[in-house]
């Protein structure tokens, strides 16, 4: 009863408390370890230390890539309580109400602390474009005072679909501890990505299989991977095979689906332009082995 009655109080703040994660993200190897390595900053033996708390990360790249998960495995990792701050339920009708409620809400999270405090899609809370009233601005502003002027050990995490919205001084060097850019899977990512979300439904198949369809989808984002899992997890057991995916079955899934990366190129092409003065969240693609023949292995 305690807990839910101080999870409705944060709600009414406009703060959700959020789910931890129940996969893990694939792939995005150098954000992984720089989080793994920064863990042990929230520890009371770093406190006694006087080392610096990280602030947070901006993580920005095309829809589907996965931001949302990373953001609550990032409380995994960093093993912090999930706090989810929805600016758009906070904007009110009054004159400066707005700006309250956000006050209100970052000084919530700072008496929470230590905590991981994410804003998803933050570009559509900040940016100004058809804000005449300033309320934009102002927002901006409070929260780039409190990620100045907090040490509390709110590590603020901001996912971003379109970066070039976002306000200048909101995504410059040293706002955050670091801006990542996560693009679209490579193809060793995709094979991860894909062994991930097919075994959520039970299903095993061989390395092969993984690595044919990973040649194969060279546009898909993560989401549009997870899709594909679903899709051929239905197939199967609609003909009666449950559990039982077959290479076909991932092909067939795969030529229904056409990725955002194709439909819109232009809009993600300028999002990945923005990767130029961000830090990559992946390695740099390797020279693999050449992709396995998809015939050799495809089953009826």
């Amino acid at each position: 009863m305690v807990v839910e009655y101080k999870t409705r109080l944060l709600s009414q703040m406009g703060i959700e408390l959020g789910k931890p994660a129940t996969i893990p993200f694939g792939g995005l190897d150098l954000l992984r370890d720089w989080l793994q390595r920064r863990s042990r900053l929230f520890s009371q033996e770093a406190r006694s230390l006087n080392l610096p708390q990280p602030k947070g990360v901006l993580l920005a790249g095309p829809p589907g890539t996965g931001k949302s998960i990373v953001a609550k495995n990032i409380a995994t990792i960093l093993n912090l309580p999930l706090l989810q701050l929805d600016i758009a339920s906070m904007l009110g009708s009054l004159v400066g109400e707005s700006e309250g409620n956000v006050r209100r809400a970052l000084k919530t999270a700072e008496a929470i602390a230590p905590c991981i405090l994410w804003i998803d899609e933050v570009e559509k809370a900040l940016s100004a474009n058809g804000d005449t009233s300033g309320v934009s601005q102002r927002i901006l502003g409070n929260i780039l005072t409190f990620m100045s002027e907090c040490t509390a050990g709110v590590f603020v995490v901001a996912t971003c679909n379109d970066p070039t919205a976002l306000p200048i001084e909101f995504k410059r060097k040293g706002r955050f501890d670091e801006n990542f850019f996560v693009d679209l899977p490579t193809e060793l990512e995709r094979c991860q990505i894909l062994k991930i979300h097919l075994e959520r439904f039970g299903i095993e198949v061989p390395q092969e299989y993984l690595e044919a369809i990973a040649a194969a989808t060279d546009k898909f984002s993560g989401a549009e991977l997870e899709t594909l899992a679903s899709e051929a997890a239905l197939l199967a057991f609609d003909e009666e095979r449950p559990q039982q995916v077959t290479l076909a079955d991932l092909e067939n899934c795969q030529q229904n689906i056409t990725p955002l990366a194709v439909q819109d190129a232009a809009a993600v092409e300028r999002m990945q332009s923005w990767s130029k003065i961000a830090r990559p969240a992946s390695s740099p693609v390797q020279v693999s082995k050449k992709g396995l023949r998809t015939s050799r292995f495809r089953t009826n």
